[in-house]
């Protein structure tokens, strides 16, 4: 067998190949054609490949002609020799026998001379077939001199070499030689075979004498010969080829097909290919008398395939006849059924195809709707649209007219991909067609259009398809569709938006099967959907807008809010509240929102279920709500004695409400009603009691609530009811009581988020008093308490404390805060308002002031630019002129465009007017960014649509070229108007409905404008075909299963998935696994009872994770422990990550015991193998301050063996120094440890030092050591930093690193390689030019990816770049590196 080396996807291909070569002596043709082609996109073939390949294009291709046979045998050859295959003797023999069989002319005496000049030496064999091509072409005297050679290299003449010559004298018309040779061999002491008299016998073949045939015939007989079946099978080929078909039928019927089956059917195929009809139909009727109907089946199905496949053939109507009596016959059971599979197979076969499927329903053979598809698919196939066209509707029209009923994906697969888009046109094209009475043709449109179709649709579109089938409002792409339009649409046309929002959210799911409409059979409506269809679509619609973008559609959004309140249309407070979430995430808070989220509510949910939605509302907006309503519900309840639940909720409601409102009376009133009806006062109440008073301001009473709560053993732990006590204390100048508050907070019970979220909370109601020192005080105190750590939201706590300022009015204060914030956090809070603030108030010096510190912070440039929009804001436009007019100012486009959309979406057309019109000559102004600003105003602002299009065309004959963003506008805006558009428009992609994209790489908004660009992200037109994994995985569980009894059903039903592809098996088990670890350690018990039949996936490490996080998740530790040690006494290695799960638990309480029990099991269980966290028990060591007991441990280890790099000193040193514990002991360890020549804890000492910013420590450590060995260890510190990811810390540590361990045999070039990133992600100007100039003087290679890395950031400061910029981009150099990296690592593991 010949040896395969392709890809692991065509090794099975090449497999059958071989199986069928040598098994049945033929292949067909797709199957050469597949495995040739394969082998071609695989590259590399290998020689016995190279052999098949060849041979296999000449008689084992039966069903082709010799001259198509003789076409591919060329084109292979060619082939092979550009794949490298360095031709020998054996491949000339295949060629020169593939030449044969075909009936190739060619010259012998050439093909020996190409040999030759090759260095091939030709072989006996090669001689024989040169000697046999001479003499199939009547060349006795060039048989002769190759007969000649032959004897004259010493080589036997064999009997084949005197066949060869019977034929050549009969092809050169001397007979009686030819009969001569018999005698000729007999005189040499070669007696003649078989082979010798069969060859005699085709002399007279080629003349049709049947009577000379049969004496050749009795003289081999008498000579002892059995004529064998391949004896005659030979005179019939003769017969048939040389044109006397009239003998054939004697000699048929001579032969025993018993035992010659497959040498039949091959005579059969090859005198098919050969034109030869009748005659290899005959053949197949002889085997009707064969007695082993599996040999006849088989053998007539392989005739069938290459009658129904074969380039030529007789017609339709001959075929169908064939198949006829076939079927009559009896020689195949299902001959019409295996004629429509080989017939569907073929290429350009749709007539016999038909013609095949209307036989069938003649016959009562069921005809499928899918035999029809590959038919579809091949005329999806054809050059010309027009074609494509009339040939699906020919195949559809023909499928109708047989009766055959369609299904929607017929038409939304096959059809509508060839139709027009427009629905109107497509009922124009079919209006004549049975197609028009299809209900599926409707349903198919709908799949069609939203699998494919859906981004280039318009709202029109849109409402056609709900109206031909309202089950598509169930359609997860539908659904993303219409709830993406905002963020899409650059002029959304908010009216009819609106309009089709009312009309499909009144869709009621499940009327129609919607799942053929949709196609989406894994896709389900969640309850929030089902509950307010209509909030579910808006709360998407602003959702779904991306965040930078957010600012320019803040317009369009109000817009909506505007004309859902004016048609009535009303949300579900569950709604509004992520609406509002939505909106603050975006930065949109003030009056004005609240009062578009309170027009959104549902008054009438209100009075059925008043539960929480007071936090939807703030200040002023509180005193437009209307409570007649449910103060009427409340009279009616207490007047018919009803429910006393709902009389809970609507005191309740009414005491928040009135209480926000600062309607004390009220609320006493409230209180008083309550008690006189003596419905109790129950925790939750109370909870709201203490809320009501902290925000009416009697904070006495509030305190004494909560006493009588404690004092009654249900003491109040609810944080956001605590934080508006420590609010209110705080206020009160009460600081302490307020800090006593907060002592009582526990963030480790699984609340820390919450509690924090309530501390932001109370800090921001500081903040709007103006109590900057109080917001300061909770701060700091929080981090002492550990409930805030320092790098938890830094900025946001920063913008507190400078808005504080702001509100009290202290501005030097806002200053002061702004540059300690950016000293001790690197960032910087939004200065915009307090620029404004200083600008109004006419302070010169504080002003100056700001900007230094901006200057310092954001760089000059940026700091021009906040100070312009300032004056802009402040309508101070002769103070912003002279900015822009500045000598050598350069636009930032960034902060351009932010700061447009900041006016835009608060409705400032002014500033933005006097913005472009003061800017316009600035030197790096986008000209292109400017236009589409002005096309807004123009369009939204002015709606003048003229000057939009004057405007294009103005930009045209300037050739600036135009943004996808730009022309994607002002083709919504003509669109709106109903006016042609006069370009091509880039389509956008779409945005996924379930999955929130990915935030662009790069750096966020800080609140200045300060921001990076997001990637692009290229979509492929189609998705690739699902495999058969995935199909798998789309199991569907009954409904209603808890997680264990879907893992049990899972178990039950699709075991064998387990068998044959376990990934995917697991895959679906983990999911429904995870799920019980979530609920409690007993399910995920219960779990693993029902996969007890599966034993082995218990020793998955995924599995054993899960099991030990369950415990840890429901603080079951002594459970958690008990699993550690059952691994272990298995006699099993529990891995690393497992270990650290439970180990990290006992380090964070401090619980030593605990994890030296762990090593001791693991020690005694795991041989010759360290425990794997060792830094765990020094951790917990230092978690309870005990630096004499990690110090005494590690002297322990060290006594007994254990190398420092297993005994985590680097963590305990981390531990010690952010804990500012005592050194000494430490140090003294330190020291033993370097006498003993072990270096290593002190170069963990120096790297923790770095990363704690003591590096005045780390750099008396290296000073002392003389012979400068430390400086090596900071070259660990500096890839440490950089894969944190913090760019300013990571340049700054980085170029500290650079100064002083500038000595020789240093890293330089991975230290500067690190450094360039950093300034690069920092857009650092000055930190590029700084070290392009040292690594130039320093005569440093600096590569491609460096290199272009400085470019961008000379060029993001519109700075000449200084060298010759790479011109590919950065990311192709980054996979580069990669790459090279990749391919290194190969090496590697290949040496």
């Amino acid at each position: 067998m010949a040896e395969s080396t392709a890809g692991p996807s065509h090794t099975r291909a090449m497999r059958e190949f071989e199986d069928m070569v040598h098994s049945r002596g033929e292949v067909s043709k797709q199957k050469f054609m597949s495995v040739y082609n394969a082998l071609c996109n695989a590259g590399s073939v290998t020689p016995n490949q190279a052999i098949l390949l060849i041979r296999s294009c000449g008689s084992l291709l039966k069903s082709l002609p010799s001259e198509e046979r003789n076409d591919l045998l060329v084109q292979v050859w060619d082939k092979l020799a550009e794949l490298g295959i360095h031709y020998d003797v054996t491949h000339y023999n295949a060629l020169l026998m593939a030449y044969l069989e075909n009936g190739y002319k060619f010259s012998p005496m050439e093909l020996l001379a190409q040999m030759e000049s090759k260095g091939v030496e030709p072989n006996r064999i090669t001689y024989q077939r040169l000697i046999k091509a001479y003499c199939r072409q009547g060349d006795v005297q060039g048989a002769t001199l190759i007969l000649n050679v032959l004897k004259s290299k010493g080589l036997t003449v064999t009997e084949s070499v005197f066949n060869s010559l019977i034929e050549g004298n009969a092809k050169a018309g001397d007979i009686e030689s030819a009969r001569k040779i018999i005698d000729s061999m007999r005189d040499l002491g070669i007696e003649p075979s078989l082979d010798t008299y069969t060859a005699l016998a085709s002399v007279y073949v080629e003349q049709g004498d049947k009577d000379k045939i049969k004496e050749v015939m009795s003289e081999a007989e008498a000579s002892g010969f059995t004529l064998t079946p391949n004896f005659y099978f030979k005179i019939i080929h003769g017969l048939t080829s040389s044109g006397h078909k009239e003998h054939v039928k004697e000699f048929v019927d001579k032969v025993d097909l018993r035992y010659s089956t497959p040498d039949a059917i091959r005579l059969a195929v090859d005198l098919w290919g050969q034109g030869g009809y009748e005659e290899s139909f005959t053949i197949l009727q002889s085997l009707k008398h064969l007695d082993n109907k599996w040999a006849r089946q088989r053998s007539v199905q392989e005739f069938i395939e290459t009658m129904v496949t074969s380039s030529s053939g007789p017609g339709t109507e001959k075929l169908i006849d064939y198949l006829d009596q076939i079927h009559e016959l009896h020689l195949h059971e299902e001959p019409y059924t295996h004629a429509l599979q080989q017939s569907l197979r073929t290429q350009d076969n749709t007539e016999l195809s038909l013609a095949i499927m209307k036989k069938m329903q003649d016959k009562n053979i069921p005809v499928r709707t899918h035999y029809f598809y590959p038919l579809l698919a091949k005329k999806r196939h054809l050059s010309k649209k027009n074609e494509r066209e009339e040939g699906v509707l020919s195949v559809i029209s023909t499928m109708l007219g047989m009766g055959i009923k369609t299904e929607p994906e017929t038409y939304s697969e096959y059809v509508m991909g060839e139709l027009p888009d427009n629905f109107d046109e497509i009922m124009e094209l079919i209006n004549d067609t049975p197609l028009k009475d299809d209900q599926n043709l409707y349903t198919g449109y709908c799949q069609h259009v939203l699998a494919r179709k859906l981004p280039s649709q318009t709202l029109e579109t849109i409402e056609k398809l709900y109206e031909l089938q309202p089950a598509i409002t169930e359609s997860r792409r539908f659904r993303t569709f219409v709830s993406s339009y905002l963020n899409r649409s650059q002029a959304p046309h908010i009216p009819q938006f609106a309009q089709l929002l009312k009309k499909i959210s009144e869709h009621t799911p499940a009327e129609t099967n919607a799942l053929s409409v949709t196609g989406d059979d894994d896709f389900e409506l969640d309850d929030f959907v089902k509950k307010d269809p209509l909030g579910s679509y808006i709360y998407h619609s602003i959702n779904l807008i991306h965040p930078q973008r957010f600012g320019e559609k803040w317009m369009h959004v109000k817009a909506l809010f505007k004309e859902l309140k004016a048609q009535n249309m009303h949300l579900q407070c569950n709604s509004v509240r992520g609406i509002r979430n939505v909106l603050k995430a975006r930065q949109v808070r003030g009056k004005g929102v609240e009062e578009f989220l309170l027009d959104l509510v549902d008054q009438e949910e209100l009075l059925a279920d008043p539960s929480g939605f007071t936090d939807l509302l703030h200040g002023d907006v509180l005193s437009k709500v209307d409570v007649s309503g449910i103060e009427e519900k409340l009279k009616e309840l207490k007047e018919q004695g009803g429910d006393d639940d709902l009389k809970i909720k609507l005191f309740s409601k009414l005491i928040e409400i009135h209480a926000l409102q600062k309607n004390a009376d009220r609320v006493n009133e409230l209180l008083e009603e309550w008690k006189e009806l003596g419905l109790g006062e129950t925790t939750e109440l109370k909870k709201q009691l203490i809320m009501v008073h902290c925000r009416l301001g009697n904070l006495e009473e509030a305190l004494q609530i909560k006493q009588e709560c404690e004092t009654s053993g249900t003491p109040i732990t609810d944080p956001y009811v605590i934080c508006s006590l420590v609010s209110q204390l705080v206020k009160n100048g009460q600081m302490e009581e307020a800090f006593e508050l907060l002592r009582g907070f526990d963030v480790t019970r699984g609340r820390g988020q919450d509690i924090r979220m309530s501390l932001t909370r109370a800090m921001e109601e500081l903040s709007e008093q103006g109590l900057a020192q109080e917001v300061q005080d909770v701060y700091q105190k929080c981090v002492d308490l550990q409930i805030f750590r320092p790098q938890d939201s830094p900025f946001r706590v920063a913008e507190l404390l400078q808005n504080a300022y702001i509100n009290s009015n202290d501005l030097r204060g806002a200053i002061n805060s702004m540059a300690e914030v950016h000293k001790q956090f690197k960032i910087s809070p939004d200065t915009h308002r307090l620029l404004c603030m200083l600008v109004e108030s006419g302070d010169k010096s504080l002003l100056q002031e700001c900007l230094h510190s901006v200057t310092e912070i954001h760089g000059g440039v940026n700091m021009i630019h906040s100070l312009a929009f300032a004056f802009l804001e402040c309508k101070k436009y002769d103070e912003a002129e002279k900015l822009f007019k500045a000598p050598g100012i350069a636009a930032k486009m960034d902060r351009i465009t932010w700061f447009v959309d900041r006016c835009l979406a608060q409705d400032n057309v002014e500033q933005v007017r006097k913005l472009i019109e003061l800017s316009s000559d600035v030197y790096g102004m986008d000209k292109e960014t400017v236009c589409y600003y002005q096309m807004r105003l123009y369009a939204e602002k002015e709606n003048n649509v003229d000057k939009c299009l004057q405007l294009y065309t103005q930009l045209e004959e300037e050739d600036v070229p135009l943004r996808a963003r730009t022309l994607r506008y002002l083709a919504s805006v003509l669109r709106s108007r109903g006016l042609r558009v006069p370009f091509a428009v880039p389509v956008e992609e779409e945005i996924s409905f379930e999955r929130r994209p990915r935030p662009a790489q790069g750096r966020q908004e800080d609140g200045n404008g300060f921001e990076g660009k997001p990637r692009p992200v290229k979509a492929g037109r189609e998705q690739a075909p699902e495999t058969h994994s995935e199909k798998q995985l789309r199991v569907k569980f009954p409904a209603d299963l808890s997680a264990v009894e879907r893992i049990a059903y899972l178990v039950k039903e699709h075991k064998d998935v387990y068998e044959t592809e376990p990934n995917v098996f697991l895959r679906l088990l983990y999911g429904s696994l995870g799920m019980c670890g979530r609920e409690s350690v007993e399910s995920f018990a219960a779990a693993k009872e029902a996969l007890q039949e599966i034993p082995d996936l218990f020793q998955a490490d995924r599995f054993r994770l899960m099991e030990m996080n369950t415990y840890i998740n429901h603080n079951d530790i002594p459970g958690a422990h008990n699993f550690y040690s059952s691994i272990l006494a298995d006699g099993k290695e529990p891995k690393k990550d497992l270990v650290s799960k439970l180990g990290r638990i006992y380090e964070d309480n401090g619980d030593v015991d605990s994890l030296v029990k762990m090593r001791t099991e693991y020690m005694e269980k795991v041989k010759d193998v360290e425990f794997p966290c060792n830094y765990l028990i020094v951790g917990a060591y230092a978690k309870k301050n005990d630096i004499s007991g990690a110090v005494q441990y590690l002297k322990e280890q060290k006594a007994a063996g254990v190398p420092s790099m297993h005994l985590g000193i680097f963590h305990l040193f981390n531990k010690a120094i952010s804990k500012e514990l005592p050194m000494d002991e430490l140090l003294e360890l330190v020291e033993e440890y370097a006498k003993e020549g072990e270096t290593r804890p002190k170069r963990n000492l120096c790297q923790a030092y770095v990363f704690a910013g003591k590096r005045e420590k780390a750099l008396q450590l290296i000073e002392a050591a003389e012979d400068g060995s430390l400086k090596g260890s900071l070259l660990p510190v500096a890839i440490k930093v950089c894969q944190r990811r913090t760019p300013p810390v990571e340049a700054d540590i980085i170029r500290w690193i650079i100064d002083i361990n500038n000595v020789e045999g240093t890293d330089l070039g991975t230290l500067y390689w690190y450094l360039i990133r950093a300034y690069h992600a920092n857009n650092d100007l000055e930190g590029a030019h700084s070290v392009y100039q040292e690594m130039t003087n320093a005569n440093l290679s600096i590569g491609d990816l460096e290199l272009k890395r400085l470019a961008v950031v000379f060029k993001n400061h519109n700075q000449q770049v200084p060298f010759e910029e790479p011109p590919e981009s950065l990311s192709y150099y980054v996979e580069q590196i990669a790459k090279a990296a990749k391919d290194k690592a190969a090496e590697r593991l290949e040496v």
